[in-house]
Formats: structure tokens, sequence, C-alpha cells
């Protein structure tokens, strides 16, 4: 199943970042259009399952390029981009632009990995091109 509605609140759904033999559960967020994980590299990340940039075919943005995400419930994100291929169900995008959590207050209590941002537009003037848009070109 692509999506799972959590108590009428948001849509969460699978997605496999890199070369990761495993999928990542992500909440899926219309309003937004950045793609980020929590990560080994993010010492303030809680809960179990953290993605290996080194490890997980990731290669860092060069130069190296910080972006800072806060969202209307208070969920802050601050990371580094890299660019990893990022499939959805069977179907993939190559060397997609992801942000790579360094630092996040995403409780562990939630039931997803990261956020996945749906907007078509660039809202946020990132170096990234929202899933959406990559999947369909």
């Amino acid at each position: 199943m692509l999506l799972n509605v959590t108590s009428d609140i948001y849509y969460t759904g699978p997605l496999k970042i890199g070369n990761e033999a495993t999928t990542r559960n992500f909440l899926m967020d219309s309003g937004s259009d950045v793609l980020w994980v929590t990560s080994t590299i993010c010492a303030t990340c809680t809960g179990t399952s953290k993605y290996n940039p080194a490890t997980g075919g990731a290669v860092a943005v060069s130069p190296a390029t910080t972006h800072n995400v806060t969202y209307i419930d208070g969920t802050n994100v601050q990371g580094t981009w890299y660019t990893a291929n990022v499939g959805v169900s069977s179907v993939s995008a190559t060397s997609m632009k992801i942000l790579v959590a360094t630092s996040s207050n995403l409780s562990s209590s939630r039931p997803y990995e990261g956020i996945c941002g749906l907007s078509a537009k660039n809202i946020t003037h990132t170096v990234a091109t929202p899933l959406p848009t990559v999947l369909y070109n």
C-alpha cells in the first residue's frame, strides 16, 4: 500500500532512499517541497532507524549546502543536501536532492522517519526539485 491514513490526521508512505534494501516510512506533506530523512549524522534525531548517507548510496552536494525547514506544528529540521536515488513503489527518481538531517526535533513517537514534500512548486526556494515534479518528468 502506498499510503496509510493514521488517525485521520496525516498520510504516510514508504520510500526507498539510496541503495538501501529496506523502505522507510515518510510523512507525505502537500504543503512543502523538501524531502528529508533522519540520519546517523544527526545527534538530535531520535528513533532507531536512521539513514546513513555514507553507506546508503548518497553523494554530498558540492559545495556543501545546508538548509533549515520549520513546519507549522513546530517540527524543525536542519540538514545538508545530498543526491540519492529515491524509490516510490515501482517508480524511482535518480540523483534526487534530499536533505539529510543534521539536527531535528522530530519526536520518536511519530511513525515516520522524515517528511516528503509533495508540493510541485519550489515554495521554500531550495536547490531541490520536489519529488512529484521529478517523477512526472
